[in-house]
């Protein structure tokens, strides 16, 4: 899927994204961000789903952000998405979706080799993951949370270089102004870190 197909105006408030929006909700009940906060985990997706939007992505793209973490962390299959959504967005939710079979770090280094290779579609799913995930992390230092034990559990340098390498393999042959956004909140994520590196 080309860039040019990806970069279609998304009906952000019709069915197609609402319906998206519902199943992730009943799909991810019970889950809650991590942080003191126990913020709902629909929140994410959501949030992924409106960085698409605002980047010009269609609903399809669209809707299989809002979908992407489903098949990794609920009881919804990818059947279940292509039932549901067509084949399109299933396919996409599977280009994005972790081997969960595999030991965690193997997991890691399947999903950078795989994300360096990917359609655009799923490159603009991955990074608007990225952008979500270290955006909450910044808002939460802002907020004056205990960022480092709430989130950065495995260490300030393992989250910084697994967040470097998601970029690099994100923006690898990736020509899409998300890309650059990326690059930015990589930069304030990594000053976040580097105050709490300083504090230890």
């Amino acid at each position: 899927m080309s860039v040019s197909k990806i970069v279609q105006k998304s009906n952000l408030f019709g069915p197609p994204i609402l319906k998206a929006l519902e199943f992730a909700a009943l799909a991810h009940h019970g889950q809650v961000r991590k942080g003191v906060r126990e913020v709902p985990y629909i929140s994410h997706p959501a949030a992924v789903g409106l960085i698409l939007a605002r980047a010009g992505l269609g609903d399809v793209v669209v809707m299989a952000g809002v979908l992407h973490d489903t098949v990794e962390d609920t009881y919804a299959t990818e059947a279940d998405i292509r039932v549901e959504f067509g084949e399109e967005v299933a396919s996409l939710v599977g280009e994005v979706t972790l081997d969960t079979s595999l030991p965690h770090d193997e997991q890691k280094t399947k999903y950078l080799d795989h994300i360096r290779q990917a359609s655009v579609a799923a490159k603009a799913i991955s990074a608007a993951d990225k952008i979500a995930n270290m955006t909450d992390v910044i808002l939460m230092h802002e907020m004056g949370e205990a960022v480092m034990d709430s989130v950065l559990r495995r260490g300030v340098e393992v989250n910084l270089a697994s967040a470097r390498a998601r970029v690099e393999a994100v923006c690898f042959n990736f020509d899409h102004p998300l890309a650059q956004e990326l690059r930015t909140v990589l930069q304030k994520y990594e000053q976040v870190c580097s105050t709490y590196t300083q504090s230890v």
